[in-house]
């Protein structure tokens, strides 16, 4: 059997391919679910895009994309259900972009396969429609759609369907610091919280996406409005990954570390100082119940695990009756 290439031979294939051959890679990476060749080819037919004007004569069939879908499985660029290969899927949707063909291809993906024609059934081909609509809204910045189907996904579809996170797929497989960096910041801010999330508790790689989050350049960007919770999901995925100079460094300088609850007590920590850790914790507990105003609030995620730990570990004698607190 024939090893498949890997995503850099795939890219340099794409290269090489015809017109008509690349406008229909652009054309089912858009597609993005399982497609017919009927279904392709009603989609090329509504398709504005002067590769696909063969397609829109009378004369045209089905039959007229054998050809080319024939030699894109040959070149290991799509699979038997006419879905791009993983690994080319984002470079190839960023080529349309940069190449202004994204749009008419949305425009004809969504008059042949409207979204609203699955949009109420709770199935595995919902998931995917909602998931598509959830990569045309990010791409052309529509806030509204793209909030409707994020939370449309996470409470209807299983994981296994959408997992890690469609917009860690969209920005990090892979992360393209030019391409990122030219998307609005308040969608910067959103990607790279989910990346690090992800990282953080699927133990996805996101090094690039964590050195373009840590420059100064973006920090610059950081409206005030939404540093504190970047900040703090940054120093928070630092501690997770072990960049404690890093961490250590963000607790010192951030203009919202006086937010950071728990994370000094995390750093202590995971330097092996467990009295202080657990002193720094009380102190912050003590802080996050008077600003919650409830005496049973406590920390979410991992500075409540170093708490208990730091307890357990620490010089002094536990007293499990604050433990249990």
């Amino acid at each position: 059997m024939d090893r498949e290439p890997s995503h850099d031979q795939l890219c340099a294939i794409i290269e090489r391919i015809s017109p008509t051959e690349r406008a229909l890679l652009q054309l089912l990476a858009v597609i993005y679910e399982p497609c017919s060749k009927t279904i392709l080819h009603r989609c090329a037919q509504a398709c504005s895009l002067e590769p696909f004007a063969g397609f829109r004569s009378r004369s045209s069939s089905p039959e007229d994309l054998t050809y080319y879908l024939t030699h894109l499985r040959k070149l290991h660029l799509i699979d038997a259900q006419l879905r791009c290969q993983p690994t080319i899927l984002e470079p190839t949707v960023r080529q349309a972009i940069a190449a202004g063909s994204f749009e008419a291809l949305a425009k004809a993906v969504r008059q042949i396969l409207p979204f609203e024609s699955v949009s109420r059934a709770n199935s595995p081909s919902a998931c995917l429609r909602h998931v598509r609509e959830l990569r045309i809204a990010f791409h052309s910045q529509d806030a509204q759609l793209f909030n409707r189907c994020y939370a449309w996904i996470h409470e209807h579809c299983p994981d296994g369907e959408t997992s890690p996170e469609p917009v860690v797929d969209i920005c990090n497989h892979p992360f393209d610091e030019e391409w990122f960096s030219r998307l609005p910041i308040e969608w910067q801010i959103f990607s790279l919280d989910c990346i690090f999330s992800s990282a953080t508790w699927h133990l996805t790689d996101d090094q690039m996406a964590l050195s373009y989050g840590l420059k100064t350049e973006f920090q610059q960007l950081l409206p005030d409005r939404a540093r504190a919770k970047f900040d703090f999901d940054l120093t928070l995925r630092c501690l997770a990954g072990g960049e404690l100079a890093e961490a250590r460094r963000l607790l010192a300088t951030s203009p919202a570390r006086a937010d950071f609850l728990g994370l000094s007590g995390l750093l202590a920590f995971q330097e092996g100082g467990y009295d202080q850790a657990a002193a720094n914790l009380a102190k912050d507990l003590r802080e996050l119940r008077h600003r919650a105003r409830k005496r049973n609030a406590c920390f979410q995620t991992l500075p409540g695990v170093a708490y208990a730990l730091a307890v357990l570990l620490g010089s002094q004698r536990p007293d499990m009756i604050k433990l249990r607190q």
